[in-house]
Parts: C-alpha cells; sequence; structure tokens
C-alpha cells in the first residue's frame, strides 16, 4: 500500500509541476466550448395528447354475426407506420418546414430529422396517445405537431374505410370467380353423368347392385322360361293323346313338317353346309359365320311362312265338313297357344336381360376409373359450393360491420390536449452542457500535465531519484538560497489559483445566468413558497 501511495503521490507531484499546461488547456477550451453552448439556440417543445376509443356499445352484441376488425392491432400498426416517410413528407409540407429548403438533398435532410425527432408515446393501459417535437421556433413545433395529429387521424379512419371497401371488392371479385368455376364444374358434371349414364345408375345404386339386380332379373326369367317351356309340353302330351284318332293335319302341324316343299329348302341345306364347315375353323363371332346365320334365320322365317301358307290350303282342300273339334280339345289348344305365347314372350325377356347384363360385365374394367372421376367432380364442385356459400357469408358479415362502424363510428378520437407550445423552452440545458465543457477543459489539461510529466519527469527528492536511476542514493545536498526558492513557489501557487479562480468565476457567472432564468429555477421557489 505505502508503494501504491509513493506512486500516486510521484505523478501528483509531476501533474502539479506541469500545471501551467492545465491552465493554458483551459483557457483555450473553455471559452471557445462556453461560447459555444450560448450560441445554441433555444428549442422548444410542443407536445398534444389524444385518446382513442375503440370498443363501442354495439361490438358485444353483434359479436358473431360481424367481422371483427381488429381495431386495436391496426391502431398499433398505424401507429407504427406513422412515421413512415410519405407520411413524415405529408407533415413537412402540411407545416410549411419545406420552404425552408433550397433543394431536394436539403428537403431529404429535413424529413430525416423529423422523423427522428417526433416522439409518439403511449400509456399501457389507457390508450391515450402523446405526441412531441422540439424545434427553435415555437410555432413551427406548433404546427408539426397539428399536422402529426390530423394525419393520425385521418389515416387511422381513412384506413378503415379503405379496408372494408377492399375487402368488400375482393370478396365480390371472389364469389364472381366461383360462380363461373360452379358453373363450370357443373356443366362438367352434368356432361359426365351424362356419357356415362349406363354406369351410374339412379340414387343409392352402385354399377354393381345394378349388374346384380340384372342377374338376378336374368336368372328369375330364365326359371320362369323353364317352368312356361314344362307347362307347355305337358300341354302338348295332353293334346296329342286327345288328339290320337288320325285326322287331316292342321296348318300348324304341316308346317312343322317336312313333307311341304319349298322353293328355300335347297338354298338352307347349302348355308347349313357352309356354317358347318366355316365353324371348323372359326368360332361363332367369325363375321362371316354371324353373316350366314342371319341369311339362315331369314331363309328359314321365310320357309315357315310358305309352309303356312301352303298347309292351310291343304287343309282347308282336305277337311272333311263334318271334323269339327269337341270344346275340350279347342281349350287345350288355346292353352297351348297361350304358353307358347308365354314361352315367346320368356325368351325376348331373356334375351334382353342377357344382352344387358352382357353389356354390364363389358364395361366392368371402366367401373373404377368412372367412380373415381365422379367422386373427384362431385367432391370439386362440393368443395367449390363451400367455399362460394363461406363467401356469401363472408360478404354479409363484411356489409353489416360497415354499416355498424358507419353508425357508431368504430374508432373515436378525443383530443385531450390540443398542440400547445410553452412559453419557456425547454432546452438545451445549459447547465449541463456548461459544466461538461469546464469539466473536460480541466480534464484535457491535467491529462496534458500528466502525460508531460511522464515524458519528461521532474526529480524532486531522493526517493524519486534512487527509483528512476536504480541506484542507492547515499545523501541529498540542500539549495543554498532556499527562501528566493520558496518565494517563487508562492508566487506560481498564487498565480495558478488565480488563474483558476478567475476561470472558475466566469463559469459560476454563466452558471447563475442560466439558472436564474430556467423554468426548473421557477418551479423550486414556487415549491419553496408553497412550504413556506
Amino acid at each position: 500500500m505505502k508503494e501504491l501511495i509513493d506512486k500516486a503521490l510521484f505523478y501528483v507531484k509531476g501533474v502539479w509541476m506541469k500545471r501551467r499546461f492545465i491552465i493554458i488547456i483551459a483557457w483555450l477550451l473553455c471559452p471557445i466550448g462556453w461560447f459555444y453552448v450560448m450560441q445554441m439556440p433555444d428549442q422548444y417543445k410542443a407536445s398534444a395528447r389524444v385518446y382513442v376509443d375503440t370498443d363501442s356499445l354495439l361490438k358485444p352484441l353483434l359479436r358473431g354475426l360481424t367481422v371483427d376488425t381488429f381495431k386495436d392491432q391496426q391502431l398499433n400498426l398505424m401507429v407504427k407506420t406513422l412515421l413512415s416517410r410519405p407520411n413524415v413528407e405529408k407533415i413537412a409540407r402540411m407545416s410549411d418546414l419545406d420552404i425552408l429548403t433550397n433543394n431536394n438533398d436539403e428537403f431529404d435532410l429535413l424529413v430525416d430529422n423529423l422523423s427522428k425527432e417526433i416522439k409518439i408515446g403511449r400509456t399501457k393501459r389507457e390508450k391515450i396517445f402523446t405526441l412531441n417535437y422540439t424545434h427553435p421556433d415555437p410555432d413551427s413545433a406548433k404546427s408539426v405537431v397539428q399536422s402529426v395529429l390530423t394525419i393520425f387521424v385521418e389515416d387511422t379512419l381513412g384506413e378503415t374505410r379503405t379496408d372494408t371497401d377492399n375487402a368488400q371488392r375482393f370478396l365480390n371479385q371472389q364469389i364472381s370467380d366461383f360462380e363461373k368455376r360452379m358453373a363450370a364444374d357443373d356443366a362438367a358434371l352434368t356432361e359426365f353423368k351424362r356419357q356415362y349414364a349406363d354406369l351410374l345408375p339412379g340414387q343409392g345404386n352402385s354399377y354393381y347392385d345394378l349388374l346384380n339386380t340384372e342377374q338376378e332379373q336374368l336368372e328369375n326369367t330364365e326359371l320362369a322360361l323353364k317352368e312356361a317351356q314344362t307347362r307347355l309340353f305337358s300341354a302338348r302330351i295332353q293334346l296329342e293323346d286327345e288328339e290320337a284318332l288320325p285326322r287331316a293335319p292342321t296348318p300348324r302341324q304341316a308346317v312343322l313338317s317336312s313333307s311341304i316343299v319349298t322353293q328355300y329348302d335347297s338354298r338352307l341345306i347349302q348355308l347349313n353346309q357352309m356354317l358347318d364347315e366355316m365353324s371348323l375353323r372359326y368360332t361363332d363371332k367369325h363375321p362371316d359365320i354371324v353373316e350366314l346365320k342371319r341369311q339362315i334365320a331369314d331363309l328359314r322365317a321365310k320357309q315357315r311362312q310358305e309352309r303356312a301358307e301352303l298347309a292351310a290350303i291343304q287343309y282347308q282342300q282336305n277337311r272333311p265338313a263334318e271334323a269339327l273339334e269337341s270344346p275340350f280339345v279347342q281349350s287345350l289348344r288355346l292353352n297351348v297357344s297361350q304358353l307358347e305365347n308365354e314361352v315367346a314372350s320368356l325368351k325376348v325377356r331373356a334375351e334382353n336381360y342377357r344382352e344387358k347384363v352382357a353389356k354390364l360385365q363389358e364395361k366392368v374394367h371402366l367401373v373404377p376409373k368412372v367412380e373415381a372421376d365422379l367422386a373427384a367432380l362431385t367432391r370439386g364442385y362440393d368443395i367449390t359450393k363451400s367455399q362460394y356459400n363461406q363467401l356469401l357469408e363472408r360478404r354479409e358479415s363484411a356489409i353489416m360491420s360497415q354499416k355498424a362502424d358507419q353508425s357508431t363510428e368504430g374508432v373515436e378520437f378525443k383530443v385531450i390536449e390540443p398542440p400547445r407550445v410553452p412559453s419557456d423552452p425547454v432546452g438545451p440545458n445549459r447547465v449541463i452542457f456548461l459544466s461538461i465543457v469546464t469539466l473536460l477543459g480541466l480534464g484535457l489539461g491535467v491529462f496534458v500535465a500528466f502525460a508531460i510529466s511522464q515524458i519528461k519527469p521532474i526529480i524532486t527528492g531522493p526517493k524519486e531519484l534512487a527509483t528512476l536511476t536504480k541506484v542507492p542514493v547515499l545523501g541529498a545536498i540542500s539549495h543554498t538560497n532556499i527562501d528566493k526558492m520558496l518565494q517563487v513557489r508562492r508566487r506560481h501557487n498564487l498565480a495558478f489559483a488565480l488563474v483558476i479562480s478567475v476561470l472558475l468565476l466566469v463559469y459560476a457567472g454563466l452558471m447563475f445566468s442560466q439558472t436564474s432564468n430556467s423554468p426548473y429555477v421557477e418551479q423550486f421557489k414556487s415549491l419553496v413558497a408553497m412550504n413556506r
């Protein structure tokens, strides 16, 4: 500790020996700094307070019916974007500060300074906003705050109306687009159903249900056909038993008999031979075989018709006048005829069902794709319709919200304190600046003195000599004229104290000149008077 103290005293002695540099530096810097501080223009602060009410009485009543416009978030966004460059440029023009600039560079600098100097504050709980701006001209400061307040109110209300109009315009456009999409989807779905109508049965039935139904109908028809053929066979046996006596052949028997020769017999024999030969080489679905079968069927129909005509002629010629059938035989023949008609009808019906089943089975590979396409079309149409209905609901909610905002003025501004400028300036704080200049001048002088004392050290005693030379000092010789040296030292100390005192007196005078007119001094005096 003793070494540290000795070292500190050594540094102090060195600075004291170079104290003239303290005076020089202080008297060079302090007057310049004081002059600059005193020449700084006064600053006047304009302020205003406004309360923003975003809650209305209809808000809880219309909850769920109208669109929540998030006025608080919108208000916060407007506050953050209030000092954007377009708005600041508008503020500069509204407050006539732009006329003080001569070119674009000066105007840009003015806009940058305004964006930094305009302050917007807000309380934590209440929606009270404070607008502050400081300027050498009180009228300009007030004009700037008034412009900021005007833009704040107008932009917030205008933004709300603009957002509502844009939302409705967007919804109307989307609704129109979805109407077109719904029309296109509906047309595509209708065309798809028309194209695949046979694979898209009625509501509640699928392709496989229809195929099963047709197969069941075919089985039932074939079963009914077998039953009708069995009854026909029994009826024919019964009729043949009743017709055991030889009689002239009836026209139907003549048709069934091959004894009647027609012009189509030879042609049928030839075509049957050709059919037998081609059946050995081709399948039944070969076009030539199909054509031969069709020709054979036509010739047989013509053969039966010609035989029926010839048999009728023979029957009329050979029928005895007394050969009249009994009523029982006639009833049997009528029953056989009815059963034949029923069998023919069932054959036609079975063939129809058989064709339907064949057609459905041929398209079985298309069913999965058709069902998937139908599901995709239906799903797309349902999604489009759902979105369309939601857009309609949103548009109605937006319209109701706009009407509610217009009737209740959803955002209400209440100016608590209009823009005002106190008569006393708020800055600059010359007291602090003068103190800083004074301390800076003295401190820099001490630093220069210390630096010079270290560059050119001065020995003031045996200890400093031993410390610097690292050689022990055996003794010291005093000065012969010590009294004169002490007088010179006293004069130097007195001069230093006098110069520093003058410097401090000047500083004190400047401080007094500022504090006597300071509003803080006035407030302090008023507080003292109140306490008395």
